[in-house]
């Protein structure tokens, strides 16, 4: 624990190198989601408010996660002047390495290629690049050492079920709302 915070970094974790250029998939996070999002909102309307519920639900959970369990990522000092570096150090020295269980990285990402996979009116050739990117990403917040295994595994289990459950109570409400539309029609 350092700060009243937990550490949850595992020896796999302890495996993954170091490598400072993924810090541009991680700062690509940005424009991905935001570019991923607006594409599913043109292509499949009902599934990107799917989406974005999931996603608003979804980081509230971490934000209560947050306030209650505390974690960090000890970071390694970077050294030297390339361009890698410095964009890491500019990494650290502006997204302190706290809040990160479950990892709001992870969980966009994974959300985002789950809506892509879930539409019948995307093409498989663009799941297959909304996944390149949103795995590229979660795994450079390791190589990076934004995040632990810990921390991604918890965004993607979280995002899973609040997906499930947002689909699940469409589902409901829509079978509740025939049977009611019959009964009452007739």
């Amino acid at each position: 624990m350092t700060h009243n915070s937990f550490v949850l970094s595992s020896p796999i974790d302890n495996l993954i190198p170091l490598v400072p250029a993924m810090s541009i998939p991680y700062l690509g996070w940005y424009p991905f989601i935001f570019l991923a999002m607006a594409y599913l909102c043109w292509k499949d309307r009902q599934l990107y408010f799917r989406t974005l519920l999931s996603m608003n639900i979804s980081v509230a959970v971490c934000y209560l996660i947050y306030f209650y369990f505390q974690t960090t990522v000890p970071r390694p000092i970077v050294t030297g002047h390339s361009w890698d570096r410095q964009m890491l150090n500019w990494i650290y020295g502006n997204d302190k390495p706290f809040n990160c269980f479950p990892s709001i990285h992870s969980l966009y990402s994974f959300l985002v290629m789950r809506g892509a996979w879930n539409s019948k009116k995307i093409s498989l050739r663009t799941k297959a690049i909304f996944s390149m990117c949103s795995l590229t990403i979660i795994i450079a917040t390791f190589m990076i050492k934004q995040h632990v295994i810990y921390d991604a595994i918890s965004a993607i289990l979280l995002g899973e079920t609040v997906f499930i459950l947002i689909l699940s109570s469409v589902k409901f409400h829509k079978r509740n709302r025939s049977k009611w539309y019959e009964r009452y029609s007739s």
